[in-house]
């Protein structure tokens, strides 16, 4: 299943050469967030997302490992959040800014995956 994930991810990418990669993060200068309250709703956002969808997938096998690899990824985000906040003094501001965006958009993907498992659960599922 992983190599079915960063295959999709690999093909999906080559479609965007323009954008750089986090190995080239001083290429991009958009912050993704101006303030922590955003930051707030990202994970809120997230959250939410992965409720709703532990709703409707409800017992099925596949929704389920669908949903725990979403999960992980957004602990990954609060874990690389507490981080961030535990050290915030061994970062210079660049690498902070850097850092906080990595975790945001963790949360948006995990927010964004979750949305779609009822769909993918679905189409799996169908008869047609």
């Amino acid at each position: 299943m992983a190599q079915t994930s960063l295959a999709t991810v690999a093909e999906t990418l080559s479609e965007f050469e323009n954008i750089p990669g986090w190995r080239r993060p001083g290429d991009v200068e958009t912050e993704l967030i101006e303030d922590t309250n955003e930051l707030v709703n990202e994970k809120r956002t997230a959250r939410r997302e992965i409720e709703t969808t532990a709703n409707e997938v409800g017992s099925d096998p596949l929704g389920k490992h669908l949903l725990q690899q979403t999960v992980q990824r957004i602990e990954q985000a609060d874990s690389s959040l507490d981080r961030l906040q535990d050290n915030f003094r061994s970062y210079d501001n660049i690498e902070w800014k850097r850092a906080l965006d990595r975790v945001v958009m963790r949360y948006r993907s995990g927010a964004a995956e979750a949305a779609v498992i009822p769909d993918i659960v679905e189409l799996v599922t169908s008869e047609d």
